[in-house]
């Protein structure tokens, strides 16, 4: 779990330094001529992309680690159609529990 954390860890960094790379790279567009010569004379002005929000980190923590305890593609995809069954057959099991108690419940009732 630690080196999974520390892996997502230092992918996230390198990937939020690239977008600040690559913003800063991008040229400043200016409106007027005057804007142009004041933005020449200073440092250039970015937009830096956005952080990245507690969700999405955790989500990159979580992706790493299911690599790395499942490496193989196909396995994943496996694991995930299997777990989307049980899911499946958790919520029929349940609906028919639902409709179950109301059968027996109509049937008790004696009006």
């Amino acid at each position: 779990l630690m080196t999974s954390s520390a892996k997502a860890v230092t992918k996230q960094c390198l990937q939020n330094l690239d977008r600040q790379v690559q913003a800063r790279h991008q040229p400043a567009v200016a409106a007027s001529e005057a804007e142009r010569a004041a933005a020449a004379s200073e440092a250039p002005a970015f937009e830096a992309p956005p952080a990245p929000s507690q969700m999405e980190f955790m989500m990159g923590v979580g992706e790493e680690f299911i690599n790395d305890l499942i490496p193989d593609p196909k396995q994943r995809r496996l694991l995930l159609g299997a777990g989307a069954a049980v899911l499946v057959l958790l919520f029929l099991n349940w609906f028919a529990s639902l409709v179950a108690r109301k059968v027996a419940r109509q049937m008790s009732d004696p009006s």
